[in-house]
C-alpha cells in the first residue's frame, strides 16, 4: 500500500540577537550564548559545529525549545513569532545519547510510536505501510523483528530516529548523531540526515569535529567557539572566509579542523572572525510560505496526535510496559525467586507460632517481618531503576508521545499484576508455615493491607527515583522509611496512654495502618489459643489487643487511610516527576545550587 505523504510546508527557523545567561554564582551571570543571528532553512542539512564548550549543544536545545529559562531574543517560524506549543508539534529532538525501549522489536517499537503519535482510526494497514516505508528508509528492513537490545551501535542510532520520524515532521534537531559510530556507520548516518533534508526537512544537528567526507555533506554549517558564532554560511565558503580574515588554509586541511585550531591556538581569533561572520551570513533566497497555525494534516497522517486521549495513552502504554515485564525473564525470574525465598526463611523463622498463646508478641514481630519487607523490597527496586529511564522518558515525552499524567498513571499501574501474583506467594508460604488462621476471609484481609503497603511504598520509590540519583536514592529512601517504621510502632505496649501530641504524629507513618490492620486481622474473634504452659497471659488476644492500644479499631478505617496515602504518595510522586521533566526548574535548581556553594 502506497502511503499518502504529507504536503510539507518548508519551515524555516530565524533567531535575531539570541543569547543564554547563566548564574555564575557571586559574579551574577555569565553569557554562554552571545548576540546569535541566523537562519536555518528547510531542504538543508545544517551543521552546528565547534570544540567541546563552544556552546553547540545549548543552541541546539534553545532552538528545539528544550531550554527557556535565561534565553534572551527572538526566535521565529517562517516569519511568525515561534509559539513553543505548536512548534513542538512540528519538530522532534533527537538526543545524543541512544536510548531505547528494552525488549521491543523495532516493528513493535514503531508501532508503538504510531499508536501514541498518530490518529486512532488509521488502519492496521497504513500503520504496517508506515513502518515498512520509514524502515525502507533508515534501512532497518532486516532487523523488524530484532529486539533494541540486541541491535548494533548503527542500527540503534537508526531506530532512535526512525521511531521520531513515523509521524513525519518537518524539522528535525539531533545532538552528536555520529558519537560512538565508526567511520563507515557515521558517514551512512550523516547520508541518511542529507536525504531528509532533501525531502524539504529541516535538518539540524551539531557534531563536533567531522572528517572531511562529512564535512562536505553539510549544506550550511555554523560554527562557534566561546559562545560567538564564528562562521555561518556553506561549507564551500569557508576557505574564501578564512582568507578573506588573513588566514589560508593548507590544501591537505580539513578546514573544520583548520577553523577550530585558529580559534583554540589564539583567542583573539575568536573576536576577529565572529566580527568578519556578521557580514558573512548564509542567506537562502525562496519564497516562505506561512506556518499553519495548528499542526499540519494529510489524508492519513498527523505531525503530532492530539486525538490520542488520555485513557488511549494509558492503554498503550500499559500494553508495552507488560510485553517489556514478561520479556523480562532474569528479572522475573530473580523477583520469583527472591520472594520464595524470603517467605521460606521467614515462614523458618517464626514457624508454628500462630496458635500459640505463649508466643503472642512472637507473632506480632512475624507481621511486623511481613510489613518491612515488603515496603523495603518495593521501595528499594524503583529508587535504583528509574533514575536510569528518566533520560528516555523525558525525551518521548518532550516530543509529544504522550501526556505525564497517561505515563504516570500507566507507571503506578503496571507493577501491580506482578506485585499482586509475588506478594501472594511469599504471604501464602510465610502465612502457611506460621500456622495463622487457614481461612479464606482472614487471608484475604491480611493480603489486602500489604498489598496496598507494597503499592504505597513503590510509588514512594518512584518519587525518590525521579529526584535523586541512584547513589543518593539509596541513601535517602532506608533513611526516609526508618523513622516512619519507628513512629509505626511507637506507643504499643502503652495501652491507651500515649501522650496525645505523640497521638497526632504516629499517624504521619502508613506503616502504622499496616499494623494495626495486620492485628486486627490476626488478633480479632478468635478463639483460645492453645496454652502449652501452665500459665499463657495472651490466651485470649482481646487481651493483647487491649494492651497494645488497638482493642476497637476498625479494619476498614485503616484500609481508607492506606489509601488516602496511596493518593498522597502518588500526587507527590507525579508532582516530582513535574518538577524533574521541567528544564525552567531544572536551571533554576541549578543556579540556587551555584549560589549556595559561592557562598
Amino acid at each position: 500500500m502506497t502511503i499518502v505523504q504529507i504536503e510539507n510546508t518548508p519551515v524555516d527557523i530565524h533567531f535575531e540577537d539570541l543569547s543564554y545567561l547563566v548564574s555564575n554564582g557571586k559574579s551574577g551571570t555569565k553569557k554562554i550564548i552571545k548576540s546569535h543571528n541566523g537562519t536555518f532553512y528547510s531542504g538543508n542539512l545544517t551543521g552546528i559545529l565547534g570544540s567541546s564548550g563552544a556552546g553547540k549543544t545549548t543552541l541546539l536545545n534553545i532552538l528545539a525549545g528544550y531550554v527557556n529559562q535565561g534565553v534572551l531574543g527572538k526566535i521565529y517560524i517562517n516569519n511568525q513569532s515561534r509559539e513553543l506549543k505548536t512548534f513542538k508539534k512540528i519538530s522532534t529532538f533527537i538526543m545524543q545519547e541512544d536510548l531505547l525501549q528494552p525488549f521491543l522489536t523495532v516493528k513493535e517499537y514503531m508501532m508503538c510510536a504510531i499508536n501514541l503519535k498518530m490518529s486512532p482510526n488509521l488502519s492496521e494497514s497504513c500503520k504496517e505501510s508506515i513502518v515498512i516505508s520509514v524502515a525502507e528508509t533508515l534501512g532497518l528492513s532486516r532487523c523488524l523483528n530484532t529486539r533494541s537490545e540486541h541491535l548494533s551501535g548503527g542500527q540503534r542510532k537508526r531506530l532512535s530516529i526512525a521511531v521520531e520520524l513515523v509521524n513525519d515532521p518537518p524539522i528535525i534537531f539531533l545532538d552528536e548523531p555520529t558519537t560512538g559510530l565508526d567511520d563507515v556507520t557515521a558517514k551512512q548516518c550523516m547520508q541518511l540526515l542529507k536525504s531528509l533534508a532533501q525531502k524539504g526537512k529541516t535538518v539540524i544537528c551539531t557534531i563536533h569535529q567531522p572528517s572531511d567526507s562529512l564535512f562536505k555533506l553539510f549544506d550550511q554549517v555554523y560554527f562557534m567557539d566561546s559562545g560567538y558564532c564564528i562562521y555561518n554560511n556553506n561549507v564551500q565558503s569557508l576557505v574564501p572566509f578564512l582568507s578573506s580574515s588573513g588566514f589560508d588554509c593548507p590544501k591537505t586541511y580539513n578546514p573544520a579542523d583548520y577553523i577550530i585550531e585558529l580559534t583554540q591556538s589564539d583567542p583573539n581569533n575568536v573576536l576577529l572572525l565572529s566580527k568578519q561572520a556578521k557580514s558573512f551570513q548564509y542567506h537562502q533566497k525562496r519564497k516562505i510560505q506561512e506556518l499553519p497555525n495548528g499542526p499540519q494534516t494529510g489524508n492519513n497522517r498527523t505531525f503530532r496526535n492530539d486525538r490520542v486521549n488520555f485513557c488511549r495513552q494509558v492503554l498503550i502504554l500499559l500494553q508495552r510496559s507488560y510485553l517489556q515485564i514478561f520479556r523480562n525473564k532474569s528479572s522475573l525470574s530473580l523477583m520469583l525467586f527472591h520472594h520464595v525465598l524470603s517467605g521460606v526463611l521467614i515462614g523458618s523463622i517464626f514457624f508454628g507460632i500462630g496458635k500459640n498463646a505463649s508466643m503472642v508478641y512472637e507473632n506480632f514481630k512475624f507481621g511486623m517481618t511481613v510489613i518491612i519487607y515488603v515496603v523495603y523490597s518495593n521501595a528499594i527496586v524503583p529508587t535504583l531503576t528509574y533514575p536510569l529511564e528518566v533520560k528516555l522518558i523525558k525525551r518521548e515525552y518532550f516530543n509529544g508521545w504522550y501526556s505525564l499524567k497517561a505515563y504516570f498513571l500507566a507507571l503506578v499501574l503496571a507493577p501491580l499484576v506482578f506485585m499482586f501474583i509475588a506478594v501472594n506467594i511469599f504471604i501464602l508460604i510465610c502465612y502457611s508455615m506460621t500456622d495463622q488462621p487457614m481461612e479464606l476471609n482472614r487471608y484475604i484481609l491480611f493480603t489486602i493491607p500489604v498489598i496496598l503497603l507494597g503499592m504505597n511504598s513503590n510509588t514512594f520509590g518512584v518519587a525518590i527515583g525521579a529526584m535523586f540519583n541512584p547513589k543518593n536514592g539509596a541513601a535517602i529512601t532506608p533513611s526516609t522509611l526508618a523513622p516512619l517504621v519507628i513512629l509505626g510502632v511507637y506507643g504499643m505496649g502503652f495501652g491507651r496512654f500515649v501522650h496525645p501530641f505523640m497521638k497526632a504524629v504516629i499517624h504521619v507513618s502508613f506503616f502504622r495502618y499496616g499494623i494495626v490492620a495486620f492485628c486486627s486481622t490476626i488478633f480479632e474473634n478468635r478463639h483460645d489459643l492453645v496454652c502449652p504452659e501452665i500459665y499463657c497471659h495472651y490466651k485470649d488476644t482481646e487481651l493483647f489487643l487491649k494492651d497494645m492500644g488497638m482493642q476497637g479499631t476498625s479494619y476498614s478505617l485503616q484500609i481508607i487511610a492506606l489509601l488516602a496515602f496511596l493518593t498522597l504518595h502518588v500526587c507527590f510522586g507525579y508532582f516530582f516527576l513535574k518538577l524533574k521533566f521541567s528544564s525552567d526548574f531544572m536551571e533554576h535548581v541549578k543556579r540556587i545550587r551555584l549560589k549556595i556553594f559561592s557562598v
